[in-house]
């Protein structure tokens, strides 16, 4: 589900946490707010887009194994309340959530932009394109983008597990492959890459004096594996900003 640039958009983030904004303003979701049945509802209905959310499946998610006497009832009263919450919070006033034969899918009408898609859409686009420039940039901004684990507080969620892990395996063939392509690049008559490096956040050239205490990836099957099971320190995601500028070797570990 995509947007466009200049008109208002629900802005979702899944990465490290969750939270809605929309005009700069947030609707849901901090660290210090708990998961309610909301966050839980705006989730499921976000994350699956235009493929929507059995009703059987979201009123697991939202009740679990709670004895609840009439659960279809109790789950339109949960999404009467998110469609109030919504226009409270200044969204357009239309049917937020739609219901066709069991299945509930968030209305089109209000754009949404999450973390999570623009990741894989980003991935996706590096793994077709031809050219190695291009192919670099592109891992290397889903690789900010991933911020953290998917949804991290509700780990223990069938769904959410899964997808978590679905999202930090392609987090690792993102580094392996900006690695392996950063690598292949010839060393300017100084000894660095001839590409400046970015500061990701900023979007500006940073100084090689930040990188000084980080080591190059090596691509290793031990470091693969610790990658692909969450072993890996938070500092190993800015890896590529360093390897484009230090030479390899040259990087020590924190």
């Amino acid at each position: 589900m995509t947007s466009n640039p200049e008109e208002p958009c629900l802005q979702v983030q899944m990465f490290g946490g969750f939270s809605l904004s929309w005009g700069g303003k947030l609707v849901s979701g901090s660290k210090k707010t708990s998961e309610s049945q909301f966050n839980y509802l705006m989730q499921l209905l976000l994350h699956h887009g235009e493929n929507g959310v059995s009703r059987d499946m979201l009123e697991r998610v939202l009740f679990e194994d709670r004895d609840i006497q009439d659960i279809h009832h109790a789950a339109r009263s949960v999404i009467y309340n998110a469609k109030r919450k919504l226009r409270a919070a200044g969204l357009p006033d239309v049917n937020y959530i739609e219901q066709r034969k069991g299945i509930c899918y968030w209305n089109p009408q209000v754009p949404v932009k999450e973390d999570a898609a623009e990741f894989e859409r980003l991935y996706r686009q590096a793994e077709e394109a031809s050219d190695r420039e291009e192919k670099v940039k592109l891992y290397m901004e889903a690789c900010h983008l991933y911020t953290g684990e998917f949804l991290p507080q509700q780990a223990a969620v069938f769904w959410v597990a899964r997808e978590a892990r679905r999202y930090r395996n392609i987090f690792c063939a993102c580094m392996e492959e900006a690695v392996r392509l950063l690598r292949a690049r010839r060393p300017s008559a100084t000894g660095r890459c001839s590409v400046p490096v970015w500061n990701a956040p900023s979007g500006s050239c940073a100084s090689p004096r930040t990188f000084r205490r980080w080591r190059s990836w090596e691509s290793t099957p031990r470091q693969s594996t610790r990658c692909r099971t969450g072993r890996l320190s938070p500092w190993r995601r800015w890896w590529p900003w360093a390897a484009m500028r230090m030479p390899e070797g040259c990087m020590t570990t924190p």
